[in-house]
């Protein structure tokens, strides 16, 4: 037995509903991960083990929301499976970037380090690293928060154009959010909370990752009972710096491989 049928045949094939759709659509679009970039429906149907029918129909889904394209003669990924492509890779480098970076701020500041992106209107939480009181700060990897809720989203939209940021962000209090970007700006990208204004006594700074003048990230410091934070706005100030040279210089490496290549 095939690969492709011992999968179909381990479908729950008279059980209809949720689960058994996601598992047909996850066998469609492993055939584009494990084959040619362009395959036809009946490369498809027999990459999959689905009927030609059922591929067909979960292919002209997949056409119709972007995660597929249509090339003559057959299908391609789409626009929406390459940016999600390309968001997985810039994730992984910035985490591999920062990693050091983090452990060094988690020791120096005893707090607990958080490393986001933004992804949409909400920020995704891509590091976590704590210890001790790390069990108060309610916060987990890949969990999502609206991008204005938390000063990981704060001070990437600080980094932004305000006319970008109104169309990012759909918020009723529009003016107050403006008023707390510029007052980060004002303190050259920093944003905070004290633990005095926080009901879990937690206060926490970030300081954005920017790379040609385009905010790429952000990390952050979250501490529990303490009154303030300046002490360690300096060193969430220097490990963002030092994550956006480095990745920078990063970038700039792989360009330099990339003309080489092509020469």
């Amino acid at each position: 037995m095939s690969a492709a049928d011992q999968r179909t045949h381990d479908l729950p094939q008279d059980r209809p509903g949720r689960s058994s759709v996601i598992e047909r659509v996850t066998l469609v679009l492993d055939a584009f991960a494990n084959g040619p970039a362009v395959l036809l429906l009946e490369d498809i149907s027999r990459a999959s083990g689905l009927p030609r029918s059922t591929a067909f129909r979960i292919v002209a889904q997949l056409e119709k929301s972007g995660w597929l394209t249509k090339q003559a003669p057959g299908y391609a990924l789409g626009p929406r499976a390459h940016t999600l492509h390309a968001s997985a890779d810039d994730a992984v480098t910035l985490r591999a970037v920062a990693n050091q970076t983090l452990n060094e701020l988690r020791e120096a500041t005893d707090g607990v380090v958080h490393l986001g992106a933004l992804d949409g209107s909400d920020v995704v939480y891509l590091e976590r690293l704590g210890a001790g009181t790390a069990s108060a700060v309610p916060s987990s990897i890949g969990a999502r928060v609206s991008v204005e809720r938390t000063v990981l989203g704060l001070a990437i939209l600080a980094a932004i154009e305000p006319e970008r940021v109104d169309r990012m962000v759909a918020v009723a209090g529009r003016d107050r959010l403006h008023a707390q970007l510029g007052a980060i700006r004002r303190r050259h990208g920093v944003a905070a909370t004290s633990a005095a204004h926080c009901a879990l006594g937690i206060g926490s700074v970030a300081a954005p990752i920017v790379v040609r003048g385009r905010p790429v990230g952000a990390l952050s410091v979250a501490v529990v009972g303490r009154p303030t934070v300046r002490l360690i706005q300096p060193l969430v100030v220097d490990a963002a710096r030092r994550v956006s040279a480095e990745l920078a210089l990063r970038r700039e490496n792989l360009g330099s491989r990339d003309l080489a290549q092509e020469a």
